[in-house]
């Protein structure tokens, strides 16, 4: 797949934080290329909340686990990461 070095994500935040602040709500979702680091969706979500800006999540694994130390305004699970966030296979302890 695609990959991104310190250069090329340097640019996407600028451009995020520019974008950010014309916007009314984001939805942050998907994978992140090889070579992103595990705290991405964090940072891109820590940067919407200083421009006073809600973000909906879509994410799993460890950018998932990373992002919600931010708080996001919202989150999409579906079984598999909910698994994955409460360390368990038993659906009914989720509920």
């Amino acid at each position: 797949g695609p990959a991104i070095n310190k250069e090329d994500l340097d640019l996407f935040n600028k451009q995020f934080k520019k974008i950010a602040g014309q916007v009314d709500l984001i939805c942050l979702s998907g994978s992140w290329p090889e070579g992103a680091p595990q705290n991405a969706y964090r940072d891109l979500i820590l940067q919407a909340v200083q421009c006073d800006k809600k973000v909906i999540l879509d994410a799993s694994g460890a950018q998932l686990e990373n992002a919600l130390k931010a708080k996001p305004f919202a989150i999409h699970l579906n079984l598999e990461e909910a698994k994955f966030l409460y360390k368990t296979s038993d659906c009914q302890s989720i509920l």
